[in-house]
């Protein structure tokens, strides 16, 4: 769904592990967002914390979208992992973690982590939709962190009232 939101002049990648799940997501008949706006040729196949040290130069923004299940993947929230994301990440760019989870609270993980590199973190949970809404469009609750190394990089997002800082508290 990620590729529907990309815009003109935009150039997006997606790193996924699971061979099959790439093979779905290009397939029309099952899954429609990369056929209906893009993306589908720009998918590295391999474990995203490896393959993207292999890229060249840097991004504006890298979205981890792997929490949302019961099982959390926490080799992807160490110190370590978040020092390897920056590495690739532009200066004045961002990190984004879909951090939503039925049984754990992650904000303070994430904002953990990232005083340890002297990020700045912000949270937003958007959860207007209704049961009736989610049942219709399969939409549901979010929960989002924003990492970044300054105010400045985050500035736009902090001004919105949807958006809280999330403090690292030990």
């Amino acid at each position: 769904s990620m590729a529907c939101h990309a815009k003109a002049g935009e150039r997006w990648r997606f790193f996924e592990i699971d061979p099959v799940v790439v093979r779905i997501a290009r397939d029309p008949a099952q899954f429609r967002f990369l056929s209906d706006c893009g993306g589908g040729e720009n998918i590295v196949l391999g474990d995203a914390r490896l393959t993207l040290l292999d890229e060249k130069g840097g991004f504006d923004l890298i979205v981890l979208d792997a929490f949302s299940s019961d099982v959390v993947p926490v080799h992807l929230l160490t110190k370590e992992a978040l020092g390897q994301y920056l590495s690739r990440l532009k200066e004045g760019g961002a990190i984004a973690f879909h951090i939503s989870n039925r049984y754990l609270e992650l904000a303070s993980v994430i904002a953990e982590v990232g005083a340890a590199h002297g990020l700045k973190t912000i949270v937003k949970l958007d959860n207007s939709v209704t049961k009736e809404e989610h049942s219709r469009t399969m939409y549901a609750a979010s929960l989002v962190a924003v990492v970044a190394r300054s105010e400045a990089d985050i500035a736009k997002l902090s001004a919105s009232p949807d958006w809280r800082r999330q403090v690292a508290d030990g």
